[in-house]
């Protein structure tokens, strides 16, 4: 582990960090916005380490940036702290993804361990790289967005026509107010500790999963949502997912799973 690790370092050394693609701004943009509401996040060291890292990705891997990038790398950024291992998980995910699957469950044993989401840094961080390029590759293998979109609409319509139907009274666009949630898999809607819980049952399940479970978060929202009269507070309020129990939602989002197959 300890020289692969340095071989990971040596080769961050040679990354350009330059602003070669010109994503400079827009990364700021994101990284500055990201997660306002968790203390960690406000450390300059840490907007310093994911901007660097974003940088470093779209250079190597002649990518367009996209603000799901930010999303996806915040809860990774919290249990790797070395900017060098945060690269290598974010961009390196085929080298070790066959090893990974037994490790979501060493995962969430030490997230349960902690009280304190602050304190899983303390996690091997190679178990967490380890555990990341199985996650990349998964985001990978899915289907385009618009597939999903369309699932997550078919979904919505059939399990939830009220609120369905009070969307439509309200003029919102479906592809706006959800799309977030598919591309960033509710890591910038949701408590971080949520966000990382529910990136352990993506592993240990499949990220089909993710589909239902953003009808599920919605069917808990529901009666909020429909109380909400202006396109604007329901358009927000979508942005910050209530705290709930995540166990729950699974339970909710396997039912819906299950009993879907002849509407999609």
């Amino acid at each position: 582990m300890h020289s692969k690790r340095k071989t990971l370092a040596a080769e961050y050394e040679a990354v350009d960090l330059e602003d070669t693609n010109g994503f400079s701004k827009r990364i700021s943009f994101d990284v500055q916005r990201l997660r306002p509401q968790d203390q960690y996040f406000k450390d300059m060291a840490v907007k310093r380490r994911i901007k660097n890292v974003l940088i470093a990705y779209t250079n190597e891997h002649a990518v367009e940036y996209d603000s799901s990038f930010a999303q996806l790398i915040s809860p990774l950024a919290v249990v790797i702290r070395t900017e060098a291992d945060l690269y290598a998980a974010f961009s390196k995910y085929g080298t070790l993804a066959h090893v990974a699957a037994p490790y979501h469950a060493v995962w969430y044993a030490q997230l349960s361990a902690h009280s304190d989401w602050m304190l899983i840094g303390a996690c091997n961080p190679m178990v967490c790289l380890i555990y990341f390029f199985r996650t990349m590759q998964m985001i990978d293998e899915l289907e385009p967005l618009n597939s999903r979109s369309a699932t997550c609409l078919t979904l919505f319509r059939s399990y939830l026509p009220e609120l369905h139907e009070h969307f439509e009274d309200q003029e919102i666009c479906f592809d706006t107010c959800l799309n977030p949630w598919l591309t960033g898999m509710l890591s910038a809607q949701v408590p971080m500790s949520a966000a990382i819980e529910l990136w352990d049952i993506y592993l240990s399940k499949g990220f089909f999963i993710h589909s239902f479970v953003c009808i599920s978060f919605l069917s808990t929202m529901k009666d909020e949502l429909e109380e909400l009269q202006e396109q604007q507070e329901i358009m927000s309020y979508l942005k910050h997912v209530p705290v709930v129990d995540v166990d729950q939602v699974l339970v909710h989002a396997e039912n819906l799973y299950s009993t879907s197959k002849s509407i999609l």
